[in-house]
């Protein structure tokens, strides 16, 4: 853990918020403490709360666990642009003072179907899954769309990831359609 505090809390690297040009970070929001999900002497708190962009680096490493390797300067610039907005929010789960989770939340308009919100992306550490925190941050992620007036959530999930499939499942998310994705470069 780096002693300045902008060190990742999962694996202790330095976090250099430079050249964004955002000004003065901005403090995080108030935590919300979660008791153990799995009732146990060595189970540590839940802790969630909003990202900050000291969290850049633990966000990265998560995120490359979910497949789509990115550096923690691309997260740092990406974190900026949707602290930005109202629109947006990124939540962490913090165990034991290392980031383990995050979960990224938008609201989206659509013409034709109204207000909603997406899940852009959920990971929690693969050596963490299972012991609830995935759960906590769709909990809060949940909680955040009814407080933004949308009536429902949209997960998108490869159809790849079984796992997480399950999960979504679990928790109380049916599969609507099936689709494919089409990407051409700008």
């Amino acid at each position: 853990m780096q002693k300045n505090g902008m060190g990742c809390s999962l694996c202790g690297r330095a976090v250099l918020p430079v050249g964004l040009g955002i000004g003065e970070l901005a403090l995080p929001a108030p935590l919300i403490i979660l008791l153990p999900v799995t009732p146990s002497t060595d189970s540590p708190v839940l802790l969630l709360r909003t990202a900050t962009l000291h969290d850049a680096e633990c966000l990265a490493e998560l995120s490359c666990q979910l497949g789509y390797p990115a550096g923690a300067e691309d997260i740092l610039k990406r974190l900026a642009q949707i602290e930005s907005r109202d629109d947006n929010a990124v939540f962490v789960a913090v165990a034991s003072g290392k980031v383990i989770g995050w979960v990224h939340i938008m609201a989206r308009e659509l013409l034709e179907s109204g207000r909603y919100a997406e899940i852009g992306g959920l990971v929690v550490d693969e050596l963490r899954r299972g012991q609830g925190a995935g759960q906590a941050l769709m909990n809060k992620a949940e909680e955040w769309a009814r407080e933004h007036h949308c009536r429902e959530i949209v997960v998108r999930s490869n159809v790849i990831r079984s796992a997480a499939h399950r999960f979504y499942e679990k928790i109380g998310y049916r599969v609507t359609k099936s689709q494919k994705v089409f990407r051409k470069a700008t």
